[in-house]
């Protein structure tokens, strides 16, 4: 007579035949102003090669570089031949038997060049601040002294700041994003 119970099973294990690939903590980040793209991979015995992929809208993505398996389990890439606004990666495992697996996708972000726009200037009592791109950003104003007069940590694309107070002169607007600061000036009369 036969039985069964939920609490059996059978585990087999057959020698020859890898463990899936596992990519964890893939993280993109700018780096000199350029993308760069770190991971781990872990269990790599049947990945022939990674594929970065490149978007620009986050749909259709094209190959732009390859990275060889190691003995390594971390991996980076630097995309140098992209520089800024929006842009999104994946990775592609290609298996040594032609199987495709693709990644997450990450998504980058940084203000265009010259995109910090300061109005008006000069200024008397306020002064408008506007960033090109949506998001959250790091901005600092300092005096003609280079002494701090203003800061917020997540400062949106579109704010008015008070000057009243201010002396006059010259300040330098400083804005931090994920690819570094970038600077702009203006005038209090």
């Amino acid at each position: 007579e036969l039985s069964s119970s939920a609490n059996d099973f059978t585990a087999q294990y057959y020698a020859g035949i890898p463990v899936p690939l596992l990519i964890s903590n893939f993280n993109s980040n700018w780096k000199n102003n350029v993308p760069n793209l770190q991971w781990n991979a872990s269990n790599t015995a049947n990945t022939k090669q990674f594929n970065v992929e490149r978007s620009l809208d986050g749909k259709t993505f094209t190959n732009v570089g390859t990275v060889s398996v190691s003995s390594n389990s971390t991996y980076q890439f630097t995309d140098n031949s992209y520089q800024a606004g929006i842009v999104y990666y994946r990775l592609q495992q290609l298996d040594k038997d032609g199987s495709v697996y693709y990644s997450e996708i990450t998504k980058l972000q940084s203000i265009e060049k010259n995109a910090i726009k300061v109005w008006p200037n000069p200024t008397v009592d306020k002064v408008n601040l506007s960033l090109a791109s949506s998001g959250q950003y790091h901005v600092v104003i300092y005096d003609f002294t280079g002494k701090k007069v203003f800061e917020n940590k997540s400062f949106t694309s579109n704010n008015v700041i008070s000057t009243e107070k201010w002396s006059k002169g010259t300040y330098v607007v400083k804005v931090k994003d994920n690819a570094g600061w970038q600077n702009t000036s203006f005038e209090k009369l």
